[in-house]
């Protein structure tokens, strides 16, 4: 990253959320190579970092006498630079302060056109203020978790970008070359000029932990000629098709006529803002003695299912484990009518404060279940090991570590034949396409992403099945 954003000649370095100096260390070492001395500068919000830094003996007091305590958001228009390198610091949007909030989306309406979707995290804004503080032709290193090419803020930040900036490479991991290794995330390296924007960029992906391919990679000008095909996976991309399948993602080619909302509905699983409370065990149902027509067999955790059905067979090692296994389902607005056990048992949550927690507390009625009606298809919200849709011949209730998949035609054959397809390895592998990448190769799709799966034509001829349209039946 250092080399790539000191390879334009710069004797400056411009690091915003130095931390512990790792990229003035690097910095330093390359100043051999680049026979020139690097004068450091840099900002970040923790006043004891620089002792710190003095302390590990490597930089000397001359190096970071550049340092500055300061946030980077407030001052990120006072000077430009020609070399950035950033990690920056990874907030989400829920623990920014609601003034910061505010003003990060005044800063993109005012360079976007637009204000960004309110779940964009500080990192994302990192990035944009890192590329307005470039000089003409300065470079940009900057590596952050792949949710800002995913997230749904992503589009018309990336269409900012490519309009304004030239996006030489992108360097992208697999799970077991990951930089951070045992971190729940998937890191992606960008390189940036501030020049006028190229069509066509270099994108690498690691599969090996083997920094020297990357170096010579980066060394090389990312010429793909110089990659090591067992450890660097090194692609020519257009600029557009980059932007449209998402910078965080293998390039593609093929054009999907179906997508899996063609033929179904997605909607999240119940949350029930306390599984302690409203998931309940036999033991709990008994002592408290409440009626079986206030429970719904539910379903709450993925390793519950072992295959890719729910069935009796599913409860029965439910109930062997000790797992709660009913959802306390209430469809009232007040306690008027629900018999006594039903009245006891809220009345020991809210002893238990259960009606004080976040989520609940901001429903009219507290104890009032979300309504779902029991789906025919569950699908695993965030999967980890083996992602995949599950048949649910139990009627049971998904809570919200899953997706609800509704058929948009209820003829039994049509669900039939939906079965005999959305499993396939042709379509799981486009999950990558619609979901958001976290570590070990771990993918989120969220209800609208689902909708958006890729489905090959030629399964859907292969099974004879069409999407349902009003007045037709959805069979061939």
């Amino acid at each position: 990253m250092v080399s790539y954003a000191l390879g334009n000649g710069s004797n400056q370095l411009f690091d915003p959320a130095h931390g512990l100096g790792a990229f003035f260390v690097a910095a330093k070492e390359l100043s051999k190579k680049f026979k020139r001395r690097i004068t450091f500068f840099g900002t970040d919000i923790d006043s004891d970092l620089v002792s710190e830094i003095k302390e590990q003996g490597i930089l000397e007091a001359k190096d970071l006498k550049n340092l500055r305590v300061a946030d980077f958001v407030d001052i990120a228009s006072q000077k430009k630079y020609k070399s950035i390198v950033v990690n920056p610091p990874y907030i989400r949007h829920h623990r920014i302060p609601l003034e910061k909030k505010l003003a990060l989306k005044r800063i993109a309406l005012q360079h976007l056109g637009r204000e960004l979707d309110g779940r964009a995290g500080l990192h994302v804004y990192f990035l944009i203020l890192s590329l307005l503080a470039l000089e003409k032709d300065g470079r940009l290193s900057f590596i952050v978790s792949s949710d800002i090419c995913e997230g749904v803020f992503a589009n018309p930040l990336w269409q900012w970008i490519g309009k304004n900036y030239q996006i030489e490479a992108v360097l992208t991991f697999s799970g077991k070359a990951s930089p951070f290794p045992g971190v729940d995330t998937n890191p992606i390296i960008f390189f940036i000029r501030n020049a006028k924007p190229k069509a066509v960029l270099s994108w690498a992906r690691a599969n090996g932990i083997n920094p020297e391919s990357i170096n010579k990679w980066v060394d090389s000008g990312f010429k793909t000629s110089l990659a090591d095909g067992s450890d660097l996976l090194v692609f020519e991309r257009s600029l557009n098709e980059a932007l449209t399948t998402g910078l965080s993602r293998l390039p593609q080619t093929e054009e999907h006529k179906f997508t899996l909302g063609d033929f179904v509905y997605a909607m999240r699983g119940i949350a029930t803002g306390n599984n302690e409370f409203f998931l309940l065990d036999q033991e709990t149902v008994d002592r408290f003695g409440i009626p079986q027509t206030y429970l719904v067999p539910a379903i709450a955790r993925t390793r519950d299912v072992a295959g890719d059905m729910v069935d009796e067979s599913t409860f029965t090692a439910i109930v062997e484990k000790g797992r709660p296994h009913y959802l306390l389902y209430i469809d009232a607005d007040s306690l008027d009518g629900l018999p006594k056990p039903i009245r006891n048992y809220i009345a020991h949550g809210e002893e238990l404060g259960v009606h004080k927690t976040a989520l609940i507390s901001a429903r009219r009625v507290w104890f009032k279940m979300e309504k779902r009606n029991p789906p025919p298809i569950l699908f695993a919200y965030l999967g980890r090991r083996s992602s995949r849709f599950i048949v649910n011949k139990a009627g049971a209730l998904p809570l919200n570590g899953f997706l609800c998949i509704y058929p948009k035609d209820t003829e039994a054959s049509y669900l039939n034949k939906l079965i005999q397809i959305i499993n396939r390895e042709e379509v799981l592998k486009n999950l990558f396409l619609v979901g958001k990448s976290y570590g070990s190769d771990a993918v989120k799709v969220e209800p609208r992403a689902i909708e958006r799966l890729p489905i090959p034509e030629k399964l859907l001829k292969e099974v004879g099945l069409i999407p349902p349209r009003k007045g037709q039946l959805a069979l061939v």
